[in-house]
C-alpha cells in the first residue's frame, strides 16, 4: 500500500539524506532508523484511521447534497466523492493485506 504512494520514497529519501558520522555501519543503522521513524510518521499522517477519514467524507458528502442548488451537482462534490474513492480503496487493500497474514 505504501509503494503506490507517490510521497512515500521523498520520505525515504528524506531520511536518507541525513549525514552521520561514524563507521559504515553504524552510519547504515542511523539511516536506517531515520527511515523507520521517518515512514511511521508518515504512515500515521497520510495513512492513520482509514475509517475516521472515511466516515468524515460521507458527512461532507451528506453536508454537500444537503447545501446543492436544484439540477446541479457541485464541485465540492466531486472532489469529496473522488476522496471518498481512494480512501475506500485503500481500507480495501488494507483488509486485503491483513486477511492474508494470518
Amino acid at each position: 500500500m505504501w509503494t503506490r504512494d507517490a510521497t512515500c520514497g521523498d520520505v525515504v529519501k528524506g531520511a536518507w539524506s541525513n549525514s552521520f558520522c561514524g563507521s559504515n555501519s553504524f552510519v547504515l543503522c542511523r539511516k536506517l532508523e531515520a527511515a523507520k521513524h521517518g515512514l511511521r510518521k508518515w504512515n500515521k499522517e497520510h495513512f492513520g484511521n482509514l475509517q475516521q477519514r472515511i466516515k468524515l467524507e460521507k458527512e461532507k458528502i451528506e453536508e454537500d447534497l444537503l447545501n446543492m442548488p436544484q439540477g446541479g451537482a457541485t464541485n465540492s462534490l466531486d472532489s469529496t466523492l473522488d476522496e471518498l474513492k481512494k480512501l475506500c480503496a485503500r481500507e480495501e487493500l488494507m483488509w486485503k493485506k491483513k486477511s492474508r497474514i494470518s
